[in-house]
């Protein structure tokens, strides 16, 4: 706490896969911007319930849903980091 009473949240870090980034930089402003804000928002809590995020079945990492898109991601906990490894379409995430 700081000395006027206010919490100071601390974020975990971002990082972003070239594959990732490539993808974002294709997808239409609107939706580029509600993704990037989602991420933002679990980067200050990860632990929070403010986003649909799954542990994935078929390969290790968690899956948050921003609306019909899913992120591709892995938690870095003693780092506090959060790699971003992919951006696709709900139908398109899980494949190969």
């Amino acid at each position: 706490m700081s000395k006027d009473g206010n919490n100071i949240t601390k974020s975990w870090r971002l990082a972003y896969r070239r594959k990732a980034v490539r993808y974002l930089a294709r997808l239409p402003v609107h939706v580029r911007e509600r993704i990037l804000a989602a991420l933002e928002s679990l980067s200050l809590d990860p632990a929070g319930d403010g986003l649909d995020v799954k542990r994935l079945q078929s390969r290790p990492g968690l899956r948050p849903r921003v609306g019909g898109w899913r992120v591709l991601m892995e938690l870095a906990a003693d780092e506090e980091l959060i790699v971003v490894l992919d951006v696709r379409p709900r139908g398109d995430a899980y494949k190969g």
